[in-house]
Parts: structure tokens; C-alpha cells; sequence
């Protein structure tokens, strides 16, 4: 489709909307272009979005269509990411031979028109639809796939009747849309886990979205056996095996993008439960400052991480980011001249350059025999992907004795309970002082949705919360009554963020730098609490308040730093 800028400014002088000289200027300006030209009309308050539409939808022939009365299938919803499409309030839904059908509230937008030709390589038939028409396709996506699910196994009813050869169905073609439409959905939902539960009744798929799980799809029970079938061929695992659990991994590609997924499979009293882990493969170009990263804690990081030996850990829960944090400093340090090993269960992510290896305990292939196997392949930096035992720790302590960097994670509530935590497990004090030099903690919080998030004050029982929480932690009197009173956003919901009032998630952290003070305390077995003092004397504050520094910037809200970071 051609846009022709004199139609547009003819018609503009034709019906007076624009001073002649007003409008030579901005065409001038924009170098022709007539998506800036209206933009910029736009932003000038010469005339009204509703204008332009008007306008282009009289000279270039739009056609209207209500997307209410369209059943859009998968396929065409995921040739645009959801995120892309609500922002441009654009939608393909459909295909007329050649060209695709596109619907968009705002026909002027030609950067959204040309984004989906270029990503689509396809030409397009554009129509115009109404606002309203546009926000029940995007209410109605869960409901949609839900049809098409149910749909697809009523197609393939007879076939549950007239075979007993499970594989030959988990094969076919219904069966295999319909778990393609349940991935597809997922990753258009940004959901980093899939779980397929059965249960007496039926079979519930839940999506973890921004560290919380939802319901999504509720199904009936006889779909379960296809179900874990199809996605045993899909991870290439044993499908007549039920007894024990199983691991694997499938590849596919979504919108000719690689995505990667971790498929764990559970027998359980129901039947098998299925846990698919989609790997985000965008967090392997994320820096320091994508994860929350700041200041002053930034810029210790930036150094430690540059040193020629000593060990850094990142602690926290499962699920807290501590992984995507390690690739990406090894991202970082990821230079012609290091060799860098890894031992890791399991592989998340593969990185070019670095030499990743998997835990397999069949095979004895454990993370300290792994770690002891490494130190013979001349390394320069060493991950460890956990440090569960004594074995691991020693191994991890005398490698960085001897001219490694070695980075790894521990399961601990804080930074400074690393400390303890090493030397339950048999480390000598001096050893873990002269070793140690930087511990990281970090969990995740849901950030709310900037189109719809509301401020509101600070209530009573608000306050006292935070009141609570700050009672340990040795700040002075003025500090704590400051972090109490801070401003509080309420999450709303929109179409943006799918009426959860959160989109995405960030780190909280605190970092604790091992300083000549910090090894003294640690040779001399003191308690976490006076740990914990120094990591504040050094101006690195606890995660309760960077969480709540989140909250008075409107990143966050309360509730969320409470149910992550709460003593």
C-alpha cells in the first residue's frame, strides 16, 4: 500500500485544517515522511489522532473490520509479540491469500505496518477497527486458545476410540496443534514455566508469570495421556516410561525465533505432572544495570569481578535470578584471553566461548568431581553452579587459593549469612577470609505496570510494617522514620499488563564486600548480626531497603518487597 504525502497534504489545505506555511515546515522538517508528519501534527495539537485516522481511512481506502466476531487462531497471534501489539493497538488476524490481514485503532502508524511486513517478510491487507473491538481480542486470547484446544481434540475424537497406539496419536497432527497452541500462548504471555498437573477430575495448566502461577487452561482428564505423550516425543524421553521421573529438552522455533524449553517430568498420585521451564534466551545480552544494579553496588561489583582470583557468590532462593546474574558477568568477562569453565545441573543457557559442563551423578559427574576435572583444563574463570556440600566448598575455596575466579551460588537468606553458612560446613574461618570477596543477595519483584499504576498515601498499617522490619537493622533513628514514610503505588490492571497491574520483573540486591575489616570478623567467628552491621557501615544497605527504595520510586510496590524480603 502506497501513502502519498501531497494527497494527505492537499486534503489538509482543501479543508483548512493547517496553516500552508505551519505544514511545509513540519513536512520539511520530517524529511518527508509522512509518519512523522503526523506524529507530529500530532504532538502539536494541530489536529487529533481521531483526525488522522480519519483522514488516511478517506484517502487510502481502509477498510473496517470488528475483530469481536473473529475466532483468531494461534498462528497469526504470535506473528507479533503480544507486548509490541498492545502498545500499537495492532493485531493480525487473519490471511487473504497472499497478504496478511492486519487490524489496527490507529492506521497513521506506519512503523507498526512496515515492523510486520519486514518481520513477517509478507505483504499486507490493512483494516481498521475500533478500540473496544481491539481489547476483546487481547481479553480473549486465554479463551480463544481454550477453544482451539478443545476443538482440536473434539477433531480427533474418533481417533481415541478406534487406536490404543497412544504414540501413533501423540504424533498426529491434532494433537500436536493443540500443545504447539499451549507453548505458543505461554511464551506470548512471558510466562517462564509451564506446569500440567492432573488431578482426580481433570488436568489444570498453570503459567508462572512474573514469579507468581496462574490457572490458565483447565482440561478434561482423557487429554492428560496425549498430553504428556506428546511432549515425551517432543523432549525425545521414553513414553511408555510412568514410574520414573524424566528430564529433557525440546527446541523449536516461534516466529522464526530459537526458543529453548527444560521439560521435567513427575509421577505423582494422579498421574504424571509435566514442569516446562522456558528459557529466555534475551537474558544472555542483559548488563548489570538490566538486572537493578546501581550505584555504589554497581561499581563494587565492576571491580571484584575484574580481579585475577578469589571467589564471588550470589545467594538467594530457587527462582531469585542467581543464575542469569552469573552469565551475566561471565558475559562480561567472556574475552579472547580467559578461558572460562563451568560445571552447572542443568545447563541453562549455551554461551559462545565457554566451556560448559553438565552435572550427571549416574556417571559420577558430580559438581566436585566436575569442579576437580576443571582445574586440569589450564582455567582462568570457574563457575560453579551451586556449592551444596563440604566437598564442593573446599574444592571451590582451594581453586581460588590458586589463581582462579571462581563464581558461585549458595542457598542463604542474606549476604552476610554466607559467611555462617560456609563455616557450617567445615571451612576454616582464615581460609574463607583470604578466599572470599564479594557476596551478592538478590530476589525478584514483580515491577508494576507504568500505564496503570496509581500512588496512593501511605496508611497506618503500612507504616507499621515497615517500622517492624527496620527495628534490627542499625540505622539511625531519622533514617528509619524517612523509609517509613515513603509513597506507595497500588497496582490497577489494563490491557497493557494484562489486568494484573504488574509487567515484568526486577532485582532487589544487597552486596556485602569482604574488606580487610569484614575478614578480621569473619577469623574471629563473629555473630550475622555484626556481619550485617558492617556490610551498613560500608553504605551497602540491607535488600529490605533497596526493596523499599523501589517502592518510593514506583517501581514496586510494599506488598511485593514483603513477600520476598521480609525478615
Amino acid at each position: 500500500m502506497q501513502y502519498s504525502l501531497e494527497n494527505l497534504k492537499k486534503a489538509f489545505l482543501d479543508d483548512k485544517v493547517v496553516d500552508e506555511k505551519v505544514l511545509s515546515e513540519i513536512i520539511a522538517e520530517s524529511g518527508g515522511d509522512i509518519t512523522l508528519v503526523a506524529i507530529q501534527l500530532i504532538k502539536d495539537k494541530l489536529v487529533t489522532p481521531q483526525l488522522i485516522n480519519d483522514y488516511f481511512l478517506r484517502l487510502y481506502g481502509f477498510k473496517y473490520v470488528s475483530l469481536g466476531k473473529i475466532l483468531i487462531t494461534p498462528n497469526f497471534l504470535q506473528m507479533i509479540p503480544k507486548e509490541f501489539s498492545i502498545e500499537h493497538e495492532v493485531i493480525v488476524f487473519g490471511e487473504n491469500g497472499h497478504k496478511l490481514q492486519v487490524a489496527m485503532v490507529n492506521p497513521g502508524d506506519l512503523y507498526a505496518l512496515e515492523y510486520i511486513r519486514r518481520r513477517t517478510g509478507k505483504e499486507l491487507e490493512t483494516y481498521i477497527t475500533d478500540l473496544a473491538s481491539f481489547q476483546s481480542v487481547i481479553k480473549g486470547y486465554k479463551s480463544d486458545i481454550q477453544n482451539l484446544f478443545s476443538k482440536v481434540l473434539e477433531d480427533d475424537k474418533r481417533g481415541f476410540g478406534k487406536t490404543l497406539d497412544v504414540k501413533d496419536i501423540a504424533e498426529g497432527v491434532p494433537i500436536t496443534k493443540a500443545v504447539n497452541s499451549i507453548l505458543e500462548y505461554a511464551i506470548a504471555e512471558g510466562a517462564s514455566d509451564i506446569h500440567i498437573e492432573p488431578t482426580e477430575a481433570n488436568v489444570i495448566i498453570r503459567f508462572r508469570m512474573d514469579g507468581i502461577l496462574n490457572d490458565m487452561l483447565v482440561l478434561l482428564k482423557s487429554t492428560h495421556s496425549l498430553l504428556v505423550a506428546r511432549i515425551k516425543i517432543m523432549a525425545d524421553l521414553k513414553i511408555d516410561e510412568h514410574r520414573r521421573p524424566q528430564d529433557g529438552r525440546i527446541s523449536l522455533r516461534v516466529n522464526d525465533l530459537p526458543i529453548s524449553l527444560r521439560v521435567s517430568v513427575l509421577p505423582t498420585y494422579h498421574g504424571e505432572k509435566i514442569v516446562i521451564r522456558i528459557l529466555d534466551e534475551s537474558v544472555k545480552n542483559l548488563t548489570l544495570k538490566d538486572l537493578g544494579f546501581s550505584g555504589s553496588e554497581l561499581k563494587v561489583i565492576e571491580e571484584k569481578i575484574q580481579r585475577p582470583d578469589g571467589m564471588i557468590l550470589v545467594t538467594g532462593p530457587t527462582g531469585s535470578g542467581k543464575t542469569t546474574t552469573l552469565y551475566t558477568v561471565m558475559k562480561i568477562l567472556n574475552r579472547p584471553d580467559v578461558n572460562i569453565n563451568t560445571i552447572e545441573d542443568p545447563i541453562e543457557y549455551s554461551m559462545p566461548r565457554i566451556n560448559q559442563t553438565q552435572v550427571n551423578p549416574a556417571i559420577g559427574v558430580t559438581f566436585a568431581n566436575g569442579l576437580r576435572s576443571l582445574l586440569r583444563q589450564d582455567p582462568d574463570i570457574i563457575m560453579v553452579g551451586e556449592i551444596r556440600d563440604e566437598e564442593t566448598a573446599n574444592m571451590a575455596i582451594h581453586s581460588s587459593m590458586t589463581g582462579h575466579l571462581v563464581l558461585s551460588t549458595l542457598h542463604t537468606n542474606d549476604a552476610p549469612g554466607a559467611i555462617p553458612r560456609f563455616i557450617d560446613m567445615g571451612i576454616e574461618p582464615f581460609l574463607l577470609a583470604s578466599t572470599l570477596q564479594l557476596v551478592i543477595a538478590q530476589r525478584l519483584v514483580r515491577k508494576l505496570c507504568n500505564d496503570c499504576k496509581q500512588k496512593i498515601k501511605i496508611d497506618s498499617i503500612s507504616k507499621k510494617l515497615i517500622e517492624r522490619q527496620l527495628e534490627e537493622i542499625a540505622l539511625p533513628a531519622e533514617e528509619k522514620e524517612k523509609l517509613a514514610s515513603v509513597s506507595l503505588h497500588q497496582p490497577v490492571g489494563c490491557a497493557r499488563c494484562g489486568n494484573s497491574g504488574y509487567k515484568g520483573r526486577i532485582g532487589i540486591y544487597e552486596v556485602f564486600e569482604i574488606t580487610d575489616k569484614v575478614r578480621g570478623l569473619i577469623i574471629d567467628r563473629v555473630p550475622v548480626h555484626e556481619l550485617a552491621a558492617e556490610m551498613i557501615r560500608q553504605e551497602h544497605m540491607p535488600m529490605f531497603i533497596n526493596g523499599i527504595r523501589l517502592v518510593d520510586d514506583g517501581v514496586t510496590t510494599l506488598e511485593e518487597v514483603m513477600r520476598v524480603a521480609q525478615e
